[in-house]
């Protein structure tokens, strides 16, 4: 085997978004509840919000599974956007109840 074919093995890391993409083709019901979380979000913190879609992954514990992590990035103060996100948590708890283990939603 010379430098060419060793190279040609390595596996190349998935991007974020790849990664989202994997995670989500893998979970139908979170795919399915995604854009309906993601509208609740923005309409909740306003229509400036944004929300970014990331995977954290566990790497020190063997039993946890990979989960999407849905950032709102709101021109808000901290305390406000606490005090936000706290209330959208109680509210759409029918909406985020079957995903809730494998979703989480922050602001950092």
């Amino acid at each position: 085997m010379n430098d060419f074919d060793e190279a040609s093995e390595q596996v190349v890391p998935m991007t974020g978004d790849e990664k989202v993409d994997a995670l989500l083709k893998a979970d139908p019901e979170l795919r399915s509840r995604l854009s309906s979380i993601e509208a609740a979000l923005v309409a909740h913190f306003g229509p400036r919000a944004e929300v970014e879609r990331t995977v954290s992954v566990y790497y020190d514990s063997p039993d946890a599974s990979d989960e999407l992590y849905l950032r709102v990035c709101a021109d808000l103060s901290i305390d406000e956007t606490i005090d936000r996100l706290e209330e959208f948590l109680r509210r759409e708890k029918e909406l985020l109840a079957p995903v809730f283990e494998r979703l989480t939603i922050g602001f950092l």
